[in-house]
């Protein structure tokens, strides 16, 4: 046999055993591990960053070995044996614990949980470092890209349809730079932008602000509240973020649906672009168009110079309204965007039971991703932060950028 007829059989090899590895469905256990450490390690402001640098470093890391798809990031070529299973949970520690350093010790323990059935050698060694050379590639990609600069002090801008701080904190609000944010495949965080709210004299408005009022309300007297109590529940399920909710749905339709390490690492790399992406575009629109909340907009309706918009200066809403402008809805966005992501994984109508910290001991069905989304975006006026418009539009701005992150990232190859 010539040397190069040799060579070629020993690459096969190596490339059968690695494809072995990492088509044990069981191997993508791996990725929906790291997915729950990081929610638990990054603090909830730094979700979808983590999310997508993680996920994305594990695709990457996975990719270099078994090169099926376009990858994020350009990896050096992976030469000799390397394991799937080692490269992709090393990607995954690489990150966080550049990220955050002083949660080393645990996870080295979700680390070595990781590895525990990866056999020592050659193969776990060289997987090691593909992963970390995926990882430390990954934060040094976005080192620049201002998600962790210092919040600015908001300018309040005049006039009755201006976002001004809310009640009971009056803070400063949250994400105010975020037209610099550097997205991950849209090319600039406002490419999306929607068109914007109704004028506060509009009709659609006045509509929208009486909704509010009514199934808004914080209603002391539940017998006199215009709000059901399903209505009341569905508000209070969605006051968890949308990462961790859409996490779990990924990682139940996952269990329930076992794919290869490849396609699984894929699919929640896909997942956190979406939603990365869509915190990017609904903060970049909220601070282009500034507008007021239902508190403050229902408490000084009386004085708004619009005759229609009868003011209620004790009104409060069901929850807590969160410090940043109204339009369009943040949940509506990332719920959208991760909803394009999950139909294209699991297919159109793949339906899950879903469960809320929020509401213990509840589990609910959903019929698919698209009634998800619906039932957040209801949650949002249930719970007396958001107008109409900011859903509905917040819902259109999420799907578009999830097919963006379909049709731009980690395609396969031909």
């Amino acid at each position: 046999m010539n040397v190069s007829r040799r060579w070629g059989l020993v690459l096969a090899l190596v490339a059968g055993a690695a494809s072995a590895a990492g088509a044990d469905p069981a191997a993508s256990r791996i990725v929906l591990d790291w997915n729950t450490t990081t929610l638990q390690v990054a603090p909830p402001p730094a979700h979808p960053r983590a999310l997508a640098m993680v996920h994305v470093a594990m695709f990457d890391a996975v990719n270099a070995i078994e090169p099926r798809y376009e990858p994020y990031l350009a990896l050096p070529t992976v030469s000799g044996e390397a394991d799937v299973r080692a490269a992709a949970a090393a990607a995954a520690y690489g990150v966080l614990v550049r990220l955050y350093p002083a949660q080393q010790t645990a996870l080295g323990v979700a680390l070595a949980a990781s590895l525990a059935d990866v056999p020592e050698g050659a193969s776990r060694t060289a997987g090691i470092a593909v992963g970390d050379g995926a990882a430390a590639a990954m934060v040094t990609s976005r080192a620049t890209d201002n998600w962790l600069s210092p919040n600015p002090v908001y300018v309040q801008l005049p006039g009755p349809a201006a976002y001004r701080p809310t009640p009971p904190a009056f803070v400063n609000p949250v994400n105010v730079a975020a037209a610099s944010f550097a997205p991950f495949v849209m090319a600039g965080s406002g490419d999306l932008r929607p068109n914007g709210p109704p004028a506060i004299e509009s009709a659609r408005f006045l509509e929208e602000y009486e909704e509010v009022r009514a199934k808004g309300a914080a209603c002391p007297d539940p017998a006199a509240c215009a709000r059901s109590e399903e209505e009341t529940m569905i508000a209070r399920w969605h006051t968890e973020q949308a990462f961790p909710q859409f996490c779990r749905i990924a990682r139940t339709l996952a269990a329930e649906n076992p794919a290869d390490l490849g396609q699984t690492s894929r699919t929640f790399a896909l997942l956190s672009l979406a939603m990365a992406d869509g915190f990017v575009a609904v903060f970049e629109a909220k601070y282009a168009f500034n507008f007021v909340r239902p508190i403050t907009a229902i408490r000084a309706g009386d004085t708004d110079g619009v005759p229609e918009t009868a003011g209620d200066a004790g009104w409060s809403p069901l929850l807590s309204t969160p410090p940043h402008p109204e339009y369009p809805s943040a949940h509506s966005v990332i719920h959208a965007a991760a909803a394009e992501v999950i139909k294209k994984m699991f297919g159109n109508h793949a339906g899950f039971d879903a469960t809320a910290p929020p509401v213990p001991g509840l589990t609910r069905r959903f019929a698919d991703a698209d009634e998800f989304v619906a039932d957040g975006q209801a949650g949002r006026i249930y719970g007396g932060m958001h107008f109409r418009t900011a859903v509905v539009e917040g819902g259109k701005t999420g799907r578009k950028v999830g097919k963006l992150v379909l049709e731009r990232a980690l395609l396969p190859l031909d």
